[in-house]
């Protein structure tokens, strides 16, 4: 594979080499990929050397040509959207504010079996039971403004 001809600035050497230092992983690992391209290793050789595929290369090269620095930062978080962030999350702060018997259960207070309970019912992915509502539950019940005392029992 031949070899792209990247020249940088000696401003954008320095920003890049100062990446080396204090950049986050992303950010070192891509500054390392063009200071390697603009002092002329090829573009297989790059991808060898960081464990990573030619196109994956080029396309921060391309990134960085396009947009400067800015350009090698990523501006979205890869993978699936997360269903507990969208989801299940505005529904665990939704129901303290009402009475379990507002949605049918036969109990005064809140629990984490009724919580779960409720979360089943209304049809969340069997992964979204139990252990995770619980851990968020306990993260968030010290917010008081939350979950008000009277409407959530949390065991011991």
């Amino acid at each position: 594979m031949k070899i792209v001809k990247l020249e940088l600035s000696r401003t954008e050497q320095k920003i890049l080499e100062e990446l080396q230092v204090n950049g986050s992983n992303q950010m070192r690992e891509r500054s390392l990929a063009l200071l390697h391209c603009a002092a002329g290793k090829k573009i297989t050789w790059i991808a060898e050397a960081l464990n990573r595929r030619h196109l994956t290369i080029r396309s921060w090269i391309k990134a960085f040509r396009e947009n400067g620095i800015s350009g090698l930062e990523r501006s979205y978080s890869p993978g699936r959207p997360s269903y507990r962030q969208k989801e299940l999350l505005p529904r665990l702060t939704e129901y303290p504010e009402r009475s379990p018997r507002d949605y049918g259960w036969a109990e005064d207070l809140w629990s984490i079996k009724t919580i779960n309970a409720q979360v089943r019912q209304v049809q969340y992915p069997a992964n979204e039971t139990f252990p995770s509502v619980k851990c968020f539950l306990f993260r968030i019940s010290h917010l008081q403004s939350s979950f008000p005392g009277a409407l959530l029992k949390l065991p011991n």
